[in-house]
């Protein structure tokens, strides 16, 4: 017995060791994301570039770039030119949009829509709800000159009552030993970052047998509640926080018409004309997808052109 011990555990050494060295050679292995407190905020770290790796065989291989602002974009929200259409976006990991290069992010694709001056800023930060929509847009957007405002919302986000990432600079990761022994462990980083292991080991445990389906895709967070429980979900202290003169843009299996009959804000619904949208391995969004989402909020400020004009119209005033 003492001897087959010994046998498995050096057969196992030796199959961590070649993994460690095949995940090194080949670079497979997904990054950590350093994150930085700013304005009491937690936010990527600024300055920050590389490539961002999901799948087994990286299949998901992305290029970012982090701006002063903390946030994954190739321009600066230093200042807003007012003869400029100027366009917010407010989102999470969608519109964050680390599994698609950065350089043809939602916002960029908008522009290239446009033979005028266009200049969209992303404000998407992976796991923020609609507490870190509401702060964002009262803290960074109500107060500037942006033109529009769209916020990209699902269910999931309307539920939640805490921040994730704006007020939270206190949740920012310190470095310490044991950080700079996983981030320095490729096998180990290579299970967690790029096949979600820790991720799929807290669903199993938090949300029990229900959580395998939800792993795989299936029985999402869409509710089939009725309308007054779903509405009594609804965050409506954060949404008080919103202007009404913002842009919802959904999805329609993601967002329920129980809101969007419910409150007075403008939707949009995204219209996702090419395929395949997402990555296949990962529900987010890639090039045609953040294409689609691009689309429609150029389709939005082409159907208010005469909006668009006044805009402009008082600009050149100024």
């Amino acid at each position: 017995m003492k001897k087959f011990l010994i046998y498995i555990t050096g057969f196992l050494l030796l199959v961590i060791v070649l993994s460690e060295v095949t995940i090194r050679f080949f670079d497979l292995a997904g990054k950590t994301m350093l994150e930085k407190e700013i304005d009491n905020n937690a936010m990527l770290k600024p300055g920050e570039k590389g490539f961002f790796k999901r799948g087994g065989l990286k299949e998901i291989n992305s290029y970012y770039s982090i701006n002063k602002q903390g946030y994954n974009s190739i321009i600066d929200y230093d200042t807003l030119d007012k003869q400029n259409i100027n366009i917010a976006l407010i989102g999470d990991s969608y519109v964050q949009g680390m599994h698609t290069d950065v350089r043809h992010s939602i916002g960029r694709q908008l522009e290239e829509l446009f033979d005028r001056n266009v200049i969209v800023h992303e404000y998407g930060r992976d796991g923020a709800n609609i507490v870190d929509y509401a702060l964002t847009f009262k803290k960074y957007i109500q107060s500037k000159p942006y033109d529009f405002t769209f916020i990209l919302v699902t269910d999931k986000d309307l539920r939640l009552k805490k921040p994730s990432t704006i007020g939270r600079g206190d949740r920012v990761f310190k470095e310490n030993i044991f950080r700079s022994l996983y981030d320095n462990f490729h096998l180990l980083r290579y299970l967690n970052i790029n096949h979600g292991l820790m991720v799929h080991f807290n669903k199993l445990i938090n949300n029990g047998p229900e959580s395998i389906d939800r792993i795989h895709g299936k029985n999402s967070d869409k509710d089939d509640l009725i309308k007054e429980t779903y509405l009594n979900k609804v965050n409506n202290d954060a949404l008080g926080m919103i202007s009404s003169k913002v842009i919802f843009l959904y999805e329609e299996d993601r967002l329920s018409h129980y809101f969007i009959e419910s409150f007075n804000f403008q939707f949009k619904k995204v219209i996702h004309l090419k395929h395949p949208i997402n990555h296949g391995l990962d529900k987010h969004w890639n090039i045609n997808g953040r294409y689609n989402c691009a689309k429609t909020m150029a389709d939005y400020i082409n159907e208010h052109k005469n909006r668009t004009k006044k805009i402009n119209e008082n600009k050149n005033l100024n």
